[in-house]
């Protein structure tokens, strides 16, 4: 069970997330809803801990893991592993490397440096994306593939990080109709398949209403929605979207932008 306790988060004088209340049980499939600056990316952030709260604790499973520094802090990345709107693949590496590079957290950087992968870890990459009916593309640079393929790769990569998180930050917001339903169906697979707890944040209300059974809706920091999809309503959605006419609080999502995920494995490959 992920709990969220009264956690704020600010950057200056902008407040991202303001006194979060949240309960997600295990294996529960969670949309985000609200507007851009809304403050949903830095909610997912701080669970992965790319931010740090000022205020207020975050629990997993009853351990504490908002005060995780060091090595017990990577530790709980590669649990909680999050996946981004822009992918952050390497675009010259080819699909099967650019999957492997999920354990790097966990292996030492020498073999990476010179591509030195474990059979074992291969055939595992290799299956992760044959279940996302990418395992044609295994040798295929990732530059030449759609920004749908490029998802699904991002995806095997996180999986190889056998996570029990998996947060998605707008995973098909650059995406057209039909490849947005196939990332979609693909995390509601992995979610219903291997019970992981998936928070996954999206701009569409439709994409939400069918794939998340649970809603939640944020507006300048605060959670102002948290309930089934039949509880979401237009008045519900018309106060999750209703514009305020003071100056907006939270867009620390553009305030303090983290590098994301790779940056040893860019450094190396570049």
């Amino acid at each position: 069970m992920l709990e969220i306790d009264k956690v704020t988060c600010s950057f200056g004088d902008v407040t991202a997330v303001k006194q979060a209340n949240l309960t997600i049980q295990r294996g529960e499939m969670v949309g985000i809803i609200g507007r851009s600056g809304s403050g949903k990316s830095s909610l997912l952030r701080l669970i992965n801990r790319l931010y740090t709260p000022q205020e207020g604790t975050i629990r997993w499973d009853g351990q504490t893991v908002s005060d995780l520094k060091g090595r017990e802090l990577r530790a709980w990345r590669q649990r909680a592993t999050i996946i981004f709107q822009d992918y952050n693949l390497i675009p010259r590496l080819d699909v099967l490397t650019n999957v492997l590079l999920g354990t790097l957290g966990r292996r030492p950087l020498a073999p990476v440096m010179f591509k030195q992968w474990p059979k074992e870890l291969r055939a595992q990459a290799v299956l992760e994306l044959d279940r996302l009916s990418m395992a044609d593309t295994v040798f295929k640079r990732t530059q030449f593939l759609s920004g749908g393929q490029q998802q699904r790769i991002a995806i095997a990569r996180a999986m190889l990080q056998e996570p029990e998180i998996l947060l998605a930050d707008e995973p098909v917001a650059s995406l057209d109709p039909i490849n947005a339903e196939i990332v979609m169906q693909s995390i509601a697979d992995i979610n219903a398949s291997r019970g992981i707890t998936v928070l996954v944040n999206l701009h569409s209300i439709d994409i939400a209403r069918r794939y998340c059974r649970r809603v939640i809706g944020m507006n300048r920091g605060s959670i102002v929605f948290d309930g089934p999809v039949s509880d979401l309503t237009e008045s519900a959605v018309a106060e999750i979207y209703r514009k305020r006419t003071q100056p907006c609080e939270c867009s620390g999502d553009a305030v303090a932008q983290v590098q994301p995920v790779m940056p040893v494995a860019t450094a190396v490959y570049a």
